[in-house]
């Protein structure tokens, strides 16, 4: 769901700075009263009521560790996640969880086929077969 506009954030406090009630801004406005005192909220504390920037995380484990454990998948590739773990860790001296390894391990591209590990194939999905006419 998308935040409202900027615009509209400023009439919200441009409104009350007027003297309008919560609730009448709502109406006019169309929006709820919760975001209406929100957005009043943010103007009181920060001076703005600009949206914030959602922000992603940083991988923990970088191209070095990557390089470490792609490595280790094409000499091990009938190892275990847990069995890689112990080798990343014993390799590194780093301690990282099974999730994490996982997500790596994702991320080079790899998958798990036929009790081994093996690159994906780079094949499209499967698509829906259209009958010929």
């Amino acid at each position: 769901m998308a935040g409202y506009s900027q615009d509209l954030r400023e009439r919200v406090v441009r409104l009350r700075s007027s003297g309008e009630r919560l609730r009448r801004i709502a109406e006019v406005l169309d929006i709820s009263v919760s975001s209406v005192k929100r957005y009043l909220k943010r103007h009181q504390e920060t001076g703005s009521v600009a949206a914030t920037v959602a922000r992603r995380m940083v991988p923990m484990l970088g191209i070095a560790d990557l390089a470490v454990i792609e490595g280790q998948w094409q000499a091990h590739n009938d190892w275990t996640l847990r069995q890689h773990l112990a080798l990343f860790s014993e390799q590194t001296g780093r301690l990282v969880s099974v999730s994490t390894l996982g997500r790596a391990v994702a991320r080079l591209g790899w998958t798990r086929k036929k009790r081994q590990w093996v690159p994906k194939s780079g094949t499209p999905g499967h698509g829906v077969l259209l009958p010929s006419c």
